[in-house]
């Protein structure tokens, strides 16, 4: 909203561009954020995973059909 907010102020001549680029930096962070708190998730769950796995998944998952 943010960016949103700072580019039509800028396009209609109220807002600096500054303040444009600044809500996309703002922006840009949080998404990297994100990725790396769902990639840190992903990894919890396939270190859980892995742990959890029996001897017998582990035939099975040698096995070929």
């Amino acid at each position: 909203e943010r960016t949103g907010g700072a580019l039509s102020a800028y396009r209609g001549g109220r807002g600096a561009l500054n303040a444009v680029l600044e809500a996309r930096r703002a922006e840009t962070e949080l998404e990297i954020d994100t990725l790396a708190v769902e990639r840190e998730r992903a990894l919890a769950w396939v270190g859980l995973r892995y742990a959890l796995l029996t001897d017998q998944d582990l035939a099975d998952a040698g096995r070929e059909d």
